[in-house]
């Protein structure tokens, strides 16, 4: 992972390294670096290469990207576990997103097991149980209103490639907003199932893999909003609540 957020309200920006950015740093950390090592301090975008998921949430947050970072992963880019986001992607100095899966956004319920205490001891042997039968609609939760606690997502200036599923059983929206970007893929309620029905320490791998059954939402909607300059080819079957 580039980050795992735990919450609960952690704030997380990935962007360009400036002299001004890390003259900033000096002075609020204080670092030490001399005016004439600030002066040296070549501008550097931000390249991360995952071999799993790009960033995890299991804790509410906030993630911003901008500047030309990059953001290369096996997996899903971003993958959260039923918490309250606000993700915004500013590609207008050439940001970009780059899902080995082709899933740029995956929301899911929580799948980790925890850890148990035994005998007064906090021992990693708890054990996640895939839920067996259909989602139960919750008459209280409005899937095509936006909420305070719903998954959100902002792109800006950026060209997407890649899919959104919102996989929730519970209530949770995913709520995405494009201005002047384009997006191709599909973006959806589903049914996400992972590839096996028990996870433990002893195959924690399988943590987040999930396989997505587009289907209509039940506590699962999907809003999207198409905002000036931007596009969306549909490339699947996409069940949304709000367009």
């Amino acid at each position: 992972y580039a980050t795992i957020c735990a919450g609960p309200a952690a704030s997380i920006h990935y962007g360009d390294s400036t002299r001004e950015a890390v003259a900033a740093l000096n002075s609020s950390l204080g670092l030490g670096l001399s005016k004439a090592e600030l002066a040296a301090v070549p501008a550097r975008i931000t390249v991360v290469n995952s071999g799993h998921f790009g960033f995890m949430f299991f804790g509410a947050g906030t993630l911003k990207l901008d500047g030309g970072t990059v953001i290369t992963s096996a997996q899903t880019t971003f993958l959260n576990k039923g918490q309250q986001t606000s993700i915004t992607v500013d590609g207008s100095d050439g940001a970009q997103l780059n899902p080995g899966n082709g899933i740029i956004l995956q929301m899911i319920e929580s799948d980790d097991p925890g850890p148990v205490n035994v005998d007064g001891k906090m021992m990693n042997v708890g054990v996640y149980t895939e839920p067996t039968g259909d989602p139960v609609k919750d008459a209280s939760f409005d899937p095509t209103s936006v909420h305070t606690a719903d998954g959100a997502a902002t792109f800006t200036s950026i060209a997407l490639a890649g899919d959104f599923y919102n996989g929730v059983r519970a209530g949770k929206n995913m709520v995405l907003t494009f201005e002047d970007s384009t997006v191709r893929g599909v973006i959806s309620a589903t049914e996400a199932k992972h590839r096996v029905d028990t996870i433990d320490s002893s195959n924690f791998y399988e943590l987040g893999q999930v396989t997505n059954t587009v289907k209509p939402a039940v506590n699962n909607g999907v809003i999207v909003q198409l905002n000036s300059g931007s596009t969306w080819t549909v490339t699947g079957t996409s069940h949304l609540t709000r367009l």
